[in-house]
């Protein structure tokens, strides 16, 4: 394993075919990291919400380490040199391959396309299973090694369901329509990351197909092009947050808009009425 940042394990547990560790990270300004390692890893970060380091793709996707990532095993992983000093604490869940591999049955091969996807992972499943077991890790509880067994393989197979879910999300060329399951993992994507404005690329990426290919078939499966998705989304957002008291201000900043100007005229113009004006008839 080659990591050029410096790491304090806090607390750990190790069944058969896995560990788990509370772990801080710390790298300094201007430093980059390499990591490598024969065993899958798996990582939530529990503070900071997001990190001065990116990864090095190769690729039009989000070009950012996302709260929870999987790094597949012998996979290299490179950032770009750290523009702050910074420190982050992470659940860190550690799978051998062959262990992993006789539970999953999930193919060795890891093509780009997966491994972009690895770097921020949205499954609210995976999300819960490895902070259970980091507060395993922290306060070892009755049948403490029993439960973070049965608890490491429940969240192995649900890595494994994860991927494999996106690779079965290709597009059918045949009838030149999207699958099911990529228009649910678009829909997730979306409504996860709503606090920016989401490209056609980076969606094209995470299902593995090209730009003119998504925009066509998206088109022809939903009725809608991938910008009145996305955009229809943020607005669906911005109407719950109507109901609240939160300034139109940093209501647009959460939504990835530009300025309030540029919020409330994206939404006059689908919703035929200004924010402020919906606020107002919610409030009547």
């Amino acid at each position: 394993m080659a990591l050029s940042v410096h790491e304090e394990v806090l607390s750990k547990i190790e069944v058969s075919g896995a560990s788990v560790e509370i772990v801080d990270y710390e790298w300094r300004f201007g430093e980059t990291i390499c990591e490598e390692e024969d065993r899958h890893r798996l990582r939530w970060r529990v503070f900071p919400s997001s990190i001065g380091v990116s990864p090095l793709l190769k690729s039009h996707a989000p070009n950012v380490f996302g709260r929870l990532m999987f790094f597949p095993a012998d996979a290299i992983v490179r950032t770009d040199r750290a523009d702050v000093a910074q420190r982050s604490r992470c659940i860190t869940c550690r799978f051998d391959q062959r262990w992993f591999r006789e539970l999953t049955n999930l193919p060795k091969d890891w093509r780009g396309p997966d491994l972009v996807n690895t770097l921020d992972i949205s499954n609210g499943n995976i999300d819960y299973a490895v902070q259970r077991l980091g507060m395993e890790a922290t306060r070892h509880g009755h049948a403490s090694l029993a439960y973070t067994q049965g608890l490491a393989e429940v969240l192995a197979i649900e890595i494994a369901r994860h991927f494999l879910t996106h690779r079965s999300s290709k597009i059918r060329a045949r009838d030149a329509v999207l699958s099911p399951a990529a228009v649910q993992i678009i829909n997730e994507y979306v409504s996860d990351h709503a606090d920016r404005n989401i490209s056609v690329a980076e969606l094209a990426t995470l299902c593995g197909v090209s730009e003119s290919h998504l925009s066509r078939t998206f088109k022809s499966t939903t009725g809608q092009t991938v910008h009145a998705f996305v955009t229809d989304i943020r607005i669906q957002k911005a109407k719950a947050m109507l109901a609240t008291d939160v300034p139109l201000k940093v209501l647009s900043h959460k939504l990835g808009f530009s300025d309030a100007s540029a919020f409330s005229t994206t939404f006059r113009r689908i919703c035929g009425e200004t924010p402020s004006a919906f606020r107002a008839r919610l409030n009547a």
